[in-house]
Formats: C-alpha cells, structure tokens, sequence
C-alpha cells in the first residue's frame, strides 16, 4: 500500500503557500502525515455548536488513506447476493451477505409506511460507548437491500447499487442521471455506456475510463470533447482518430499520423474487421505504443491550482481524485459540483462536508454514510431529507432526532453535548465509525479494489472476511454455454443467445447478456464479451494509475513536480506545463 510520503506533503505546502502546522503519525499504519493550516481552519468552519458550546472538530489521528480506507469498507458496490425480504417474503437480490444477520428488506419495502425506524429508537446510556450503542441500533434497522431510487425517480434500475435519477440501467453503481447503461462505475450524465469508469456527460462509448463529453468513443481514457474514436489516451477535441496519444483538434489520424478522409476510412474499415476477430491483436498493439508515449503527470482539464488527478472543472483541489466542478476540496474520491470539503468518498452537490459516504445534496453532514439531502447530521447513516440529527439509522424528514428518538430542540442540544463529551473521554470522539461497525467483510467491500489484502493479511489486521462460496442456482431451461466457444464477431452471435448463461474463461462464473447490450456491440461492431463483468471490472481498475501522488522530476523541463506515474514507470512523463507546450501549442 502507497502512502504519501513526506516530501509530498512539503511539496504541496511550499506550492499552495498552506504552512504544515502539525505532524502526526498514523495509529493504524505508523506511517507520518502532515496536518496544513487549511485543515484547522476548515475544521474551525464545520465544528458544530450544541448548547451554547462550540465543540471543535480535533485533526484526525489516522492518516488519509487509512482514513479511507475506512470509509471504503461501508461501500460495496458489486458484490450481490440471493436473499428473501424479512417483510414480504419475496426473493431479493441484496448487497448484504448472509453471514452479518441483518434484517433486510427490499427496495420498495424498505420505502413503504409498513416500516417505521422510529421504532427502533433508544436513550442515550452513558454507561456504554457511543459506538456500541450505535452499532446496536443500526443491526436493529431494517436495512435496504439495494440502494437505487427504483420506481421513484428511477425506472428499471433493479440491480444498480447507489445509482439515481437513471433508467434502464443494469449491473451499474455510483452514477446518476443515465440511460441505458451496463457495468459501469462512478459514472452521471447521458446515456449508452457499457463497461466504462468516470466517463462523464457521454454517449454511446465503451471501455472508457477518466474522460468527459465524448460520443462513440471505444478504449479511451483522460481524454475530452471527442468524437468517434478508438484506442487512444490523452486527446482533447479530437475526432475520427485510431490509435493516437496527446493530440489536440485533430482528425483523421492513425497511430498520430494525418491522413486524408478516404485513407482514414479504408483503414478504419481494415482496423475494425480484425476488432471483430482479433482484438487482443489490436489492444496489444495500441499498449505498446503507449508505453513508448510521453505521458501527462497528472489528468487534468480546466483545473486551477490542484493537486491530484482526474479533475475536470476544479480548483483546489488538493489530493482529490476522479472530481469535476469542485472548489476547495481535500482528500476527496469521485464527486460532482462539491464545495468546501474534505475526506469524502462520492458526493453530489454538497457543501462543508466531512468524513463521509456519499452526503448527496447535503449542507455539513459529517461521519455518515449515504445520508442525502441532510443538514447538520452527525454520525448517521441513510437519512434523508433530514436535520439536526445524531447517531440515527433510516430516517426520513426528521429534525431533532437522537438514535432514532425525537427530542425538543433545547432537549437535543444538551443530550448532543453530553454525549460528545463522553465521546472524548472513550476516545470515539470526532472519528469516523470503527471498522468493527462496517456492514461488510473486507473481501465484500469496496475497499478491496483500492487497498486489496490477502486472507491472512485482512485477518492479521483483524479484519472480518466472508470467504463461503456461493452455490449458483442456474435454471434448467437456461443452456451454459463456454465463452471460448462463440466467435468473437458479435454480428455473427445469434439473439437467441440473451435466453442462454455464458461461462466467464477466466473466472468460470456465469453471465448474461442484455438484448439492448447485444445491440450495442453490433451497432459499433464490437468484439462480443468472454469475461465476467467483474473480471472485466478489475482489469479496468489495473489499467489506470493509483490514486497516489509521486514526488518525481518531470522527464522535459527537470522541474520537481507530482505525478501519479513513479520514477519506476518506463515511459517519460511531463508537467503540465510542459507537455502543454510540446503537444497542445
């Protein structure tokens, strides 16, 4: 695991003009970290007031990945399991596994006036810990199976996780306002994307990664406002180009090479044919052309003054990762229009919010998880449309509200200030939940696709598992049929195969394919898929670079400069600056 190290830090200071006030050390890693007078002050800035007292926000005392870390361990986004909801009786497909007992209801349940979390409230008792307690009530809510907004503001979105204001969408988690979307991730805006991974306001693309306004665009990656592309990284207002890097306003163009419009077009047509038949052929060829291309430090476009990657309309933005429209932001993964803001793993329209999960819509909610449209809520989890709320699982449209039981304004604010005084004194106070209260298993979470540990490592850190293996049901009238034994040519697949499983040839787990999916790879003559989503989720994650800045030289002008690529990488990496002036001048 990479963390940051200390001449980054300084760098950072030195650059922002932000003094490190303080330096800590991990309790968890042992690793050092820095603490910069931006931090104070924005702790300053969220610390709440609860009868008549000020209670200051304290700097933290794990460092920023472990606090991460954390925080990734509420997430689980693509492991599902067959379930049946303890209201209705009927089959579900959940996110919970077997093994963490909870009670779990399904999505429209789980909406309906049957349920009232109120019930499930308790008084404070100052005899045990806060988080004891907490971790007492959150078992005892009803939890969602699935986290979509199905049948409210969604349609035919069933099997997202954490997906919104979306339709006909399928197997796709951390997105809003899609369309006809399959096996995608961290994605908002447009429609028609399949197996693609923060490809924002875009249609109709597939296997693109970190890019944003693109349209029937195939392999791409940190690229903008492009069009009918293939194979390329690095581009920005390009169009009908083929195996190209760092090129900007350009058209028809192979391997960075002009062509004439019916030179590109016999050649696209000879490219594509062995895309139908061969693409590992084409794949290996446009890899070892990258790996011999300059490559950019960090992704960045219309960024001011920030340090990190994948930021797209930003400023401020200070180790943030796979962000756009974001002002003064720190420590932040995946986020859209976000302000003022640290230590946040996806968020939508928020302000002076901290340490949380997805505080959609939400005004300082702080140490939660999924809680939208909230304001001044600590240490909840899925609350909506909630304010002024304190250690509460569920609830809707409540203010003044402690574990689930309703106070009086004056009666909430001195049971708040009793409760993070003794939360100081068991040193809970102002940290987010332990992992010992996450719904998950390490293996299940999210966090695995970031900070992957083996068996003995999740358990030599204490660290739960879930390693049964799951018995795959398949029907008798649905046939198995062997990935490696269908051609490639998905014009050449018959519809008939959207009845059958196919069986992944690299993990054996079976899958299926989508009508409308089918339809995709023959409209833009795509190679047809042999691998599990999954498998083809975690290769995607391979391909891009840690979310971990480098202190390295840049390999044109020598300044010292932050990448996400290490010294060790083979190929030569510029500034910003400098590949600016080299390829966009």
């Amino acid at each position: 695991m990479n963390y940051t190290s200390r001449e980054v830090y300084e760098f950072i200071s030195k650059q922002t003009h932000d003094l490190i006030v303080e330096r800590k050390t991990c309790t968890v890693s042992g690793q050092p970290f820095a603490i910069f007078q931006s931090d104070l002050d924005f702790y300053t800035k969220i610390s709440p007031t609860f009868d008549w007292r000020k209670f200051q926000i304290p700097t933290p005392t794990l460092c920023p990945e472990e606090r991460l870390r954390r925080r990734l361990l509420f997430k689980n986004e693509r492991k599902l399991f067959r379930s049946t909801c303890w209201l209705s009786g009927r089959s579900i497909i959940t996110t919970h596994a077997p093994n963490k007992w909870f009670t779990v209801y399904g999505v429209q349940e789980r909406r309906s006036d049957k349920r009232n979390p109120m019930d499930y409230g308790r008084n404070y008792n100052s005899e045990i810990s806060f988080f004891e307690q907490y971790n007492d009530l959150y078992r005892s809510v009803p939890q969602i199976a699935m986290l979509n907004d199905n049948g409210v503001s969604s349609e035919n979105i069933e099997y997202c996780q954490n997906v919104a204001y979306s339709k006909n969408c399928y197997l796709t988690t951390v997105a809003w306002k899609l369309e006809n979307t399959y096996y995608s991730s961290n994605m908002a805006w447009w429609e028609r994307l399949v197996d693609c991974f923060f490809t924002m306001e875009s249609q109709h693309c597939y296997e693109c990664t970190d890019s944003n306004h693109l349209y029937a665009c195939f392999w791409l990656s940190y690229s903008y406002e492009c069009q009918r592309c293939y194979f390329w990284q690095n581009l920005i207002g390009c169009k009908d180009c083929i195996w190209c890097v760092n090129l900007s306003n350009k058209q028809f163009y192979i391997f960075n090479e002009q062509y004439t419009k019916e030179e590109y077009g016999k050649e696209k047509e000879r490219i594509l044919l062995i895309l139908r038949t061969n693409p590992a052929q084409l794949k290996q060829k446009f890899n070892d052309f990258v790996s011999k291309q300059v490559h950019k430090a960090t992704s960045t476009n219309n960024a001011i003054n920030t340090y990190g990657s994948n930021l797209y309309n930003a400023q401020n933005a200070i180790m943030s990762y796979n962000i756009q429209n974001a002002r003064d932001t720190k420590y932040c993964i995946f986020g859209d229009t976000i302000t003022d803001a640290m230590d946040l793993t996806v968020g939508w329209e928020l302000e002076l919010c901290y340490e949380s999960n997805v505080p959609d819509h939400s005004y300082k909610t702080c140490f939660s998880v999924f809680c939208r449209s909230c304001t001044n809520v600590l240490y909840s989890e899925m609350c909506h449309h909630c304010q002024d709320c304190f250690g509460c699982v569920g609830l809707r449209n409540k203010q003044y509200c402690i574990l689930n039981k309703q106070y009086t304004k004056e009666e909430y604010e001195m049971l708040v200030a009793t409760i993070i005084t003794h939360m100081q004194n068991t040193w809970e106070r102002w940290q987010f939940f332990p992992f010992r209260v996450a719904p998950y298993d390490y293996n299940i979470s999210t966090v695995m696709d970031y900070f992957s540990l083996t068996s003995w490592q999740a358990k030599e850190s204490w660290y739960t598992r879930y390693d049964q293996v799951e018995e795959i049901n398949i029907p008798e009238w649905i046939k198995l049929i062997s990935a490696d034994t269908l051609p490639l040519d998905s014009t050449m697949i018959s519809n008939d195969i959207i009845h059958d499983a196919i069986v992944c040839e690299i993990s054996q787990r079976p899958f299926r394919i989508l009508k409308s999916e089918l339809e995709f790879y023959k409209k833009w003559w795509l190679p047809f898929p042999r691998k599990h989503p999954d498998i083809r989720f975690e290769e995607r994650i391979k391909r891009m670079p840690s979310k971990h800045l480098y202190l390295r030289t840049c390999d044109y002008s020598g300044e010292t400069m932050l990448s996400v690529y290490p010294i060790w990488e083979p190929f030569p990496v510029y500034n910003e600056e400098s590949f600016n002036k080299i390829f966009y001048s």
